[in-house]
Formats: structure tokens, C-alpha cells, sequence
């Protein structure tokens, strides 16, 4: 849990797409919201930096400099249009840490015993 407190929150939730960020849920009161941030937008750029055209190791690092605190320019897509926002990174909420933590147990920990008669 110390890395993740120590980790920037933006309070979006997305999925890939083609190679950038589909916003699919932007958090109520997050720094997303206040920064303009809306579903359906597309991140292609964090800081000048193209999702697509960056390797997986070159944005693992990124993100783990991006601290609460942190300004951090976001160019996303809207439509057609192309658009920067700016947000200030939060702490990540202890309820969001708690479903966070919980889905990567059940997803990559947790197993079925069934009992045989």
C-alpha cells in the first residue's frame, strides 16, 4: 500500500485503445473532474509524451514519478478535437486503494478448492 500512497491519483477509470486511454469513468470530486475530463475522451499524451509511441518501461517509470502534488498535462481526444488539459495528482483515496488491492487478490491470488465426496 505504500507504493500506491506514494502514487499520483488522476480518478479515472479506462481500457486500452489502440494503444492510448479510453476514459470509460471519471471519479466524482477527482482531480479528472476538476481538470475537465470526461467519458469517452482519449489520453494520447502525458506530459509530451505519445501512450502509443512510448515503451511499456519509458510509462512505468513516468507514472511512478508522478506524485500527489504533481501537475501533469494531459492531451486527450475529444471527438475529433484535439485538446490539453492540465490536473494536480491527489493521494489515492483509501476506498480506491481498497477495491484496487481487492481485485489484484481475487484476480492473481485467489483459487477454488472444490471438495470431492
Amino acid at each position: 500500500t505504500a507504493a500506491l500512497k506514494a502514487r499520483g491519483w488522476l480518478g479515472v477509470e479506462g481500457e486500452d485503445s489502440d494503444g492510448y486511454f479510453k476514459i470509460k469513468k471519471v471519479v466524482s470530486g477527482s482531480p479528472a473532474e476538476t481538470a475537465g475530463i470526461m467519458p469517452g475522451d482519449i489520453l494520447v499524451a502525458v506530459n509530451g509524451t505519445d501512450l502509443a509511441k512510448s515503451e511499456k518501461a519509458t510509462l512505468k517509470a513516468m507514472q511512478k514519478a508522478l506524485t500527489p502534488g504533481s501537475k501533469v498535462e494531459y492531451s486527450i481526444l475529444r471527438g475529433d478535437a484535439r485538446t490539453s488539459v492540465t490536473a494536480t495528482l491527489a493521494s489515492m483515496p483509501e476506498e480506491v486503494m481498497a477495491r484496487i488491492i481487492g481485485e489484484h487478490l481475487i484476480a492473481d491470488h485467489a483459487t477454488v478448492a472444490v471438495a470431492k465426496n
